[in-house]
């Protein structure tokens, strides 16, 4: 490989800087479609995610405008494997930086139907790529596109000095995305919620003000450690429990995924009248623990255990079982079958992190506790 000089790596951070101040995956991709813009001369800059056996595509260009034949996305899903790139990496997992023409003569490219449908019309005969991480077959692509002129092997170690950062960079961003995706789905209402900390090392804010918060909530940080010491024993105690009684945990892959939004047991805080409750999200598919706090209000009527996370139904049916009703008495109160009202239960489990009936009444009474309020009172 070429050997860069000093103030080629100047170059390269010069380029990156716009990326690190990323939020979010199309915000990545615009700017790291810039920094190769800056980097590398070039007609087109495109970010492509896909995945040629389903023939799923999400495609961005800079510029945004660059003409491109009428159905340049459809036809770039369905041939994306005639690609010479998407084709490398596909049988190699090698993501480094790599020519088109590293991969077969600019004959054949042009020999095949994905050139003659799509870049030949865009006029591009050289293709320059880094990969991301993804999971295969799963492909996201940077490439840099040229209608005259191969890249030189300076070019080529350019690209490959991006590809660490912007690596790094990618994880980061699609992690955020999911903790935003997870957070909006596990929080109810915007109005309710305290904010939300990732808990890496250190601890960062996904929300701004979430650790604020915390220090109100629950004390001070400790001595040597950024989370005050009621949050950190809380932790210790949930990591400490066997995996297999963890709501964070399932057996395999695919049901884990189906389980991403399980949530433990809430810790309760309080500030004069004001309490909110403290959970942890188990490290999962694509992120890290995230530690979410939410008010509960001073009344704990159904509106309150929805600010837990339960929907309308859930938080109903579990008042009626807090007041003592059998699942038959609820069914017949609610006007709803029996198995669905076992259904809402189960849901209600997973989303408090408990296991079963009775240790959800028992939340429900300890959080009722700290108010002297009647779980059956209308809110």
């Amino acid at each position: 490989m070429t050997a860069l000089r000093e103030s080629d790596y100047r170059l390269v951070l010069d380029a990156l800087r716009s990326v690190d101040r990323a939020d979010g995956p199309d915000d990545f991709a615009v700017a790291a479609m810039s920094a190769v813009r800056r980097l590398v001369p070039c007609e087109v800059v495109s970010f492509n995610e896909v995945d040629p056996v389903s023939g799923r595509l999400a495609y961005l260009t800079d510029p945004s405008d660059f003409p491109a034949p009428p159905g340049g996305p459809e036809i770039l899903a369905r041939l994306s494997q005639q690609n010479p790139l998407i084709e490398h990496v596909q049988r190699t997992g090698d993501g480094s930086a790599r020519r088109s023409s590293d991969c077969c003569s600019l004959a054949e490219f042009r020999s095949r139907e994905v050139y003659q449908r799509l870049y030949g019309p865009m006029g591009i005969d050289y293709q320059l790529s880094i990969t991301l991480p993804a999971p295969l077959p799963t492909v996201v692509g940077l490439v840099a596109n040229r209608a005259s002129r191969d890249f030189t092997d300076r070019e080529v170690a350019l690209f490959d000095a991006l590809r660490p950062h912007l690596a790094h960079t990618w994880r980061i961003a699609r992690d955020q995305e999911r903790l935003r995706t997870i957070l909006k789905a596990t929080s109810g209402s915007s109005r309710a919620s305290l904010g939300a900390i990732v808990l890496s090392d250190p601890p960062s804010e996904l929300t701004p003000g979430a650790l604020v918060n915390l220090y109100r909530f629950f004390g001070r940080p400790g001595h040597d450690d950024p989370l005050p010491p009621r949050i950190s024993r809380w932790l210790t105690e949930y990591r400490r429990r066997p995996l297999a009684n963890q709501p964070g945990y399932w057996p395999d892959a695919r049901t884990a995924a189906s389980r991403a939004l399980e949530l433990s047991r809430p810790l309760i805080g309080r500030l004069g009248d004001a309490r909110v409750a403290a959970r942890l999200l188990p490290a999962g598919d694509g992120h890290a623990e995230l530690l979410l706090m939410q008010a509960v209000p001073a009344t704990p009527a159904r509106r309150d255990l929805q600010a837990l996370g339960l929907s309308d139904r859930e938080a109903e049916v579990l008042r009626a079982v807090a007041d003592g009703q059998s699942n038959v008495a609820v069914a017949e109160q609610l006007g709803i079958g029996l198995e669905t009202v076992k259904t809402h239960l189960v849901h209600v489990y997973s989303k408090l992190g408990v296991t079963g009936r009775v240790q959800a009444v028992s939340l429900l009474a300890e959080i009722l506790a700290h108010h002297g309020e009647n779980p059956s009172a209308e809110g």
